[in-house]
């Protein structure tokens, strides 16, 4: 079965669409002055203050749902995985009804792989709230991960429908749609032209939406990188250079070395696994190029894979004698056991 895309879940982004949710929420009897405040911090970006304030209302009431749900958000927001789970479970034990409290927790298990668990917390979030398009993202993410594209698809058009300005959704659809004609790029002889071209040009919509709604995102370079070669696969190429498969060369490309990414702090810290994989070009010339992500990982493993890999030595395929440009799957494994 062909490995497909893991969507990244980009954490800016799943906070400030459960954050909107959260102030609907928060005109409760229940509410402290304190908690509002803290809230408001989170969602002004200074998620420091509010984690400082936050930890002592939890403190002085440790029976404060919303101020533990809170907390996981901002914890998720500074990228502590493992503390925004604890906050969440927390949440959910003194209040079991809270759909964003599921939501959060569903995105901590789908950071560490646990895709089953992560799907389950998202569906119990839309059984109490149908109108979280971050509970769609999660279980897209999830089946995309398990190979179920078609539903990948199917929940990202549903976030999107329900929020057009959710940027993380545009990133799930384009990768759920990279993933369908992943196998045509080394030559699917079996899947229509039209429809992989329509394809190509769906998911290039999709990430051209994605980079469109986050100008400041983190990995916005490595997702600007992807559109170009999407580009490139699409046959919206410049230059007449051929690229065969494998099985039309004489003697495929031989790796001479393939330095190994080193796993990012952040990603060991939070228990972060799983495969990357990239499909590229290895060029008549001896170089790396046209870098297409598969699949992904966050907190910068995609990014230390896509550096490892134009560092990658290797002898060029031949063709008659004649050296010339393979396509060429690679793949990275993290696992912190």
């Amino acid at each position: 079965m062909t490995r497909v895309l893991f969507a990244a879940l980009m954490i800016t982004t799943l906070t400030a669409g459960v954050t909107s949710a959260y102030v609907l929420q928060a005109n409760s009897s229940t509410t402290t002055v304190e908690r509002d405040r803290a809230a408001s911090l989170y969602k002004s970006g200074k998620t420091e203050e509010a984690l400082i304030i936050l930890k002592q209302v939890v403190k002085a009431n440790p029976t404060d749902d919303q101020a533990w749900l809170v907390m996981g958000l901002a914890q998720l927001q500074r990228q502590d995985v493992k503390g925004a789970a604890k906050s969440f479970e927390t949440s959910l034990k003194l209040n079991s009804k809270l759909p964003l409290a599921h939501v959060g927790l569903s995105y901590t298990l789908l950071m560490r792989n646990k895709l089953s668990d992560a799907v389950r917390e998202a569906e119990i979030a839309l059984g109490l709230n149908s109108h979280l398009e971050n509970a769609h993202f999660v279980i897209g993410a999830a089946r995309l991960r398990t190979g179920a594209r078609q539903d990948a698809v199917d929940h990202a058009e549903v976030a999107i429908k329900q929020n057009p300005q959710f940027a993380a959704a545009h990133l799930l659809k384009s990768q759920a749609l990279v993933a369908f004609i992943s196998d045509a790029l080394v030559g699917d002889k079996n899947e229509a032209r039209d429809i992989s071209k329509r394809r190509y040009a769906e998911a290039a919509a999709a990430l051209e939406k994605y980079l469109q709604l986050s100008p400041a995102a983190p990995d916005r370079q490595t997702w600007a990188e992807q559109l170009e070669s999407l580009r490139f696969y699409s046959g919206n190429k410049q230059g007449g250079d051929v690229v065969y498969r494998g099985s039309e060369v004489t003697t495929k490309a031989h790796v001479r070395s393939k330095p190994e990414p080193e796993y990012t702090a952040a990603a060991l810290s939070n228990n972060v696994r799983g495969t990357v994989v990239l499909r590229g070009v290895f060029t008549a010339d001896g170089k790396v190029k046209h870098l297409l992500i598969l699949q992904s990982l966050p907190m910068g493993l995609t990014e230390v894979c896509i550096a490892a890999a134009h560092r990658i030595k290797f002898d060029p395929a031949t063709l008659n004698g004649k050296p010339v440009s393979m396509y060429i799957q690679l793949e990275y494994n993290f696992d912190t056991h």
